[in-house]
């Protein structure tokens, strides 16, 4: 037998140890996030169930829970308590005030927690002889119990720990403001609205875009406040019989273009071609209906603006590839021309004539032009009149008939991506050198550092004729660079990659990421955000990592 000394002991265990603490970092990559770190906005879907704590109102939706802050009134997304939820779609909920607990009813099951936890904990649908959601009628609560109304009956529950419990019946339950039954209605004939909005049998009508908004729950306070959710996610609140319609967030979830402007205001758009990657699948139908196709968000005063597709005949397409602010005008690049809209006026202006090309890939403002990049050249357009300037830069007709992919501008000089490769731009000389002439459709531009993606990652080097690429990562649709980090994604995983450590982390549903497919991503040293099918998200990774 092989005696081992205890100081060969101490070594072997603290190996040991080291080992298993590597494999954990290795395996558990997710981090113990703080309030804060994420945030998001997305689409409520409908509006299920609303209940009242001291400080807040609480909309239970098909994509989380929701509140409007009972003291400046402002809206948000309650990402403290969703996050933690496994199914997002909310179908009862309730604060109960004896106990500070919220209870809910999910796809999961029946949730409940304190309102300073963070968790939640589950009942099985089972422990209580059912098998779904559809058989709960409704939620409440009094002094003894939490009350579970199904189809075949009341059952009680302990109001701390869940379990069932046998009482008896009492009528001073106080019950949720859930969806209303088939058999139900919402009787809206006493309340006023303003002049754009109507009510129609059961339905509530705007005259603006022509579009129906189905009321499906109800709720009312001892204070003369009244909200009324609707089945697309519109909201109506008011006082003293008076309504005026809120959206819970974001309008629309399929956002493919993000921007933020120099105004704290941020700006987002939809594109049913960068959607389905279909040309052709864009319809009149479309512009018809009076759907929101783009949202602003302004930061400081928490203010949502929304922008419908028929509200004026300038809007030929709402496929937004970008958006521009200078001023008090957006420019908006789609594949019918430019779409020019007067925040000011809230009045809409297309510029499609002269263009090379109506479709529209990237905007970019250089002393009192904007240039255009289009599918078939270069074109510029004054910002004073708003109208194409024939021949200004006859030296750019270079570019001609070339598709023009997106442009950067570095130390006065323009960077391009085109369909021949990549070009630098010197205006003041007149002067066009080529970079590379591999097809690049995206390029980032990072401390003199120029990296491309054609689906990998790659950093060109000038330097070296023999090897002018050097490959970075083998993965990654849109991607972005801050210093020595680069931030991808794969359908729906984030990754981030240290290329100075060689050491990458991926991100997933677990950290928060909710959505089937990722459309695009930028970030800062700070924070990245990105679009899904699900809505937009912020992750403050400057917290760890930098």
């Amino acid at each position: 037998m092989v005696k081992i000394s205890q100081q060969t002991l101490k070594i072997i265990i603290l190996k040991k140890i080291l080992i298993l603490t590597f494999l954990n970092i290795i395996l558990n990559q997710n981090f113990n996030y703080q309030p804060g770190d994420w945030f998001m906005f997305i689409q409520p879907g409908s509006i299920n169930c609303i209940t009242e704590t001291s400080s807040n109102v609480m909309f239970g939706t098909d994509n989380g829970i929701f509140y409007q802050d009972k003291f400046n009134y402002e809206i948000n997304y309650d990402s403290y308590n969703s996050n933690e939820l496994q199914s997002k779609k909310i179908h009862h909920i309730i604060y109960d005030k004896n106990t500070d607990y919220y209870w809910l009813v999910n796809e999961d099951g029946i949730n409940y927690k304190a309102s300073i936890s963070k968790y939640w904990n589950v009942i099985p649908f089972y422990k209580i002889s059912i098998n779904s959601p559809f058989q709960i009628i409704n939620i409440g609560y009094n002094s003894e119990s939490i009350w579970i109304k199904t189809d075949f009956g009341i059952i009680p529950l302990n109001r701390y720990n869940g379990s069932r419990e046998s009482l008896d019946l009492f009528n001073e339950i106080e019950w949720g403001s859930s969806k209303i039954q088939l058999d139900e209605k919402i009787d809206l004939f006493n309340y006023n609205f303003n002049d754009s909005w109507l009510i129609s049998n059961d339905k509530i009508y705007n005259t603006k875009n022509n579009l129906e908004y189905h009321p499906i729950v109800m709720y009312k306070n001892t204070f003369g406040e009244t909200w009324v959710g609707t089945s697309s996610g519109l909201v109506f609140y008011g006082k003293y019989g008076w309504l005026n319609p809120y959206y819970l967030g974001m309008a629309h979830n399929n956002i493919t273009e993000i921007y933020f402007d120099n105004q704290n205001t941020w700006w987002f758009g939809e594109s049913y071609l960068r959607n389905n990657y279909n040309k052709n699948i864009f319809g009149q139908n479309f512009l018809n209906s009076g759907n929101i196709f783009l949202s602003s968000w302004n930061e400081n005063e928490n203010i949502w603006e929304y922008y419908y597709s028929n509200e004026s005949l300038s809007i030929k397409n709402t496929d937004i590839n970008k958006i521009l602010r200078h001023n008090s005008k957006v420019y908006l690049g789609t594949m019918k021309g430019i779409l020019v809209l007067d925040i000011i006026e809230r009045s809409w202006k297309n510029i499609s004539k002269d263009l090379n090309d109506e479709a529209i890939w990237d905007l970019i403002i250089i002393d009192n032009s904007l240039l255009v990049a289009t599918a078939r050249g270069i074109n510029e357009i004054s910002l004073l009149e708003n109208i194409v300037i024939p021949n200004k830069n006859s030296f750019l007709d270079e570019f001609n008939n070339k598709e023009i992919y997106k442009f950067i501008l570095e130390d006065q000089i323009l960077y391009v991506s085109f369909s021949g490769g990549l070009a630098k731009i010197d205006f003041i000389n007149e002067d066009i050198n080529y970079i590379s002439n591999k097809r690049i459709k995206d390029f980032q531009i990072n401390q003199n550092r120029i990296f491309i993606n054609d689906s990998k990652i790659y950093q060109i080097i000038a330097e070296n004729k023999l090897k002018p690429y050097n490959l970075i990562l083998d993965k990654g649709f849109d991607f972005c660079v801050s210093e020595e980090f680069i931030w991808t994604f794969t359908k729906n995983e984030l990754y981030l990659y240290n290329m100075k450590k060689n050491i990458d982390w991926s991100y997933d549903y677990s950290d928060g990421i909710y959505g089937d497919f990722i459309y695009t991503l930028d970030c800062d040293d700070q924070w990245i955000w990105f679009s899904t099918n699900k809505g937009v998200f912020y992750y403050n990774w400057g917290v760890y990592h930098k």
